[in-house]
């Protein structure tokens, strides 16, 4: 498994976007899997199919990405991808669906409890009250985890909400920390603070070991570049930009009457898109270092 921790502003629309925009290489085998939402390869249908459980579906084989919720203040995919409220990482810690499922293929708690959202993207989410997601979070630090962690070629998007991830949700698989900041306009001197506790975070983050990389969204009222200046990751860091999109936030946050096509051609998708080839580099390299001829930093376009 390769982990992508996400933790910042903006986090859940973030690793959606991450998510759904992903590299991804045909397999071997030709398999494709069975679609019910798919915004991000074969773009198709409306975002409006159903979403089923990997174990109901026996697809389990086919899923090569993951996205798992554990923001402790709860989750909210299960909102806006019209998840199952019961399939949750409490459901995963109990084993509540362990009699579901193929009957040929062994399964885990996991796979059993995620949820199928798109060609190979599954959805581990959290419970939405902050008691319940806290408490089945930490019980999945010492079992759920070291599941997903076992999975060759998965990658695991984990959306650990606006605080600095602990070390239970970065794992030895990490690929990168990804520090999310969502610019909110308004005065310079106000968005100067927010900026300085992001180095602040940064710096953290950076003492303990981690392979960083920064998403800046929005361009106002600091140009993303001077951002980057002004952290001053070492020469491994990879810092991206993602335009502020309201309309394409809000479509992944569940608004209907968008097609899966139209929000594929959105601003928020095609920045995407650059951004997870320069993540993916990033994580993908040996050293965690960008690759040779990656911009330091990247505006997408």
């Amino acid at each position: 498994m390769t982990a992508i921790v996400l933790c910042g502003d903006a986090v859940t629309t973030t690793t959606l976007v991450l998510a759904l925009t992903w590299p991804r290489w045909t397999r071997s085998d030709g398999v494709a899997g069975d679609v019910t939402r798919d915004v991000a390869g074969d773009v198709t249908g409306d975002l409006t199919g159903d979403v089923v459980s990997a174990g109901d579906r026996g697809n389990v084989d086919h899923i090569d990405r993951v996205i798992i919720e554990s923001d402790p203040s709860g989750g909210s995919l299960i909102g806006w991808l019209a998840l199952n409220p019961q399939r949750t990482l409490t459901s995963a810690v109990t084993r509540r669906f362990d009699d579901t499922g193929p009957a040929d293929r062994p399964m885990t708690g996991w796979e059993r409890s995620a949820q199928v959202v798109g060609d190979g993207l599954a959805v581990l989410a959290s419970p939405i009250r902050s008691v319940e997601a806290a408490t089945s979070q930490t019980q999945a630090h010492r079992s759920t985890l070291a599941e997903i962690g076992s999975v060759d070629g998965l990658v695991a998007f984990i959306d650990a909400g606006r605080g600095i991830p602990g070390s239970p949700w970065t794992p030895a698989g990490t690929g990168l920390v990804v520090m999310v900041h969502r610019q909110r306009g308004g005065p310079a001197a106000a968005a100067g603070v927010r900026v300085e506790q992001l180095r602040e975070r940064y710096e953290i983050l950076e003492s303990a070991g981690h392979r960083l990389a920064v998403v800046v969204i929005g361009a106002h009222p600091f140009d993303p570049a001077d951002i980057a200046t002004h952290l001053g990751g070492g020469d491994g860091a990879v810092m991206v930009a993602l335009p502020e999109d309201r309309f394409a936030a809000e479509v992944l946050a569940g608004r209907t009457g968008c097609s899966a096509r139209r929000l594929h051609r959105l601003g928020l998708m095609r920045a995407g898109r650059d951004a997870s080839l320069r993540l993916h580099a990033a994580a993908s390299s040996p050293a965690g270092l960008a690759s040779p001829g990656l911009s330091r930093w990247g505006q997408g376009r």
